[in-house]
């Protein structure tokens, strides 16, 4: 059974995970948006601060991309999200985002991507209009010269995610 994303990556016959529950999901996202003012949380892996990964939003599409007034998130705002975009996060690979940006006193809630390759986040960021791909090892924002709103794709949400490496 895989104990984290990178492994779950390194080779798909590896089992994932039971995923957790989406109160507890919730809840844990809640105390750590709070904690560092942004949370990557994978409902297979739990909270993927740390990992050799960069998290980027593909799906900045007014129903998967929310702005919330404020830095206090409800868990039960995040529950709410989680089932409405349960599908996309059944792929391991993708994560609930969230990032609080004090100048504009608001919240980003989003679907992210967790890449291992630097050069491809940056460059689906830079496609998907994003301010910045966060590294999650270093924990530091990689500014992608997008402004964050959203812009029409004609690329289908299951085809935006690269091709994992073999």
């Amino acid at each position: 059974m895989a104990r984290n994303l990178k492994t779950y990556l390194s080779n798909r016959r590896t089992r994932l995970p039971k995923p957790l529950s989406v109160e507890d999901a919730a809840q844990h996202i809640e105390r750590l948006h709070l904690q560092r003012n942004g949370a990557t949380y994978s409902l297979f892996f739990g909270d993927m601060f740390g990992q050799e990964l960069f998290a980027v939003s593909l799906y900045p599409e007014p129903e998967t991309a929310l702005r919330l007034a404020g830095e206090n998130v409800p868990a039960r705002v995040f529950e709410v999200f989680i089932q409405a975009n349960r599908t996309l996060l059944s792929d391991p690979r993708l994560c609930v985002g969230t990032w609080y940006l004090e100048e504009e006193d608001t919240t980003f809630l989003d679907i992210v991507a967790v890449l291992p390759d630097r050069e491809a986040a940056i460059e689906l960021g830079q496609q998907f209009n994003q301010i910045a791909v966060f590294d999650l090892f270093a924990g530091v924002e990689i500014e992608t010269g997008g402004t964050g709103e959203w812009i029409a794709t004609d690329i289908p949400p299951q085809k935006r995610l690269p091709k994992p490496e073999r």
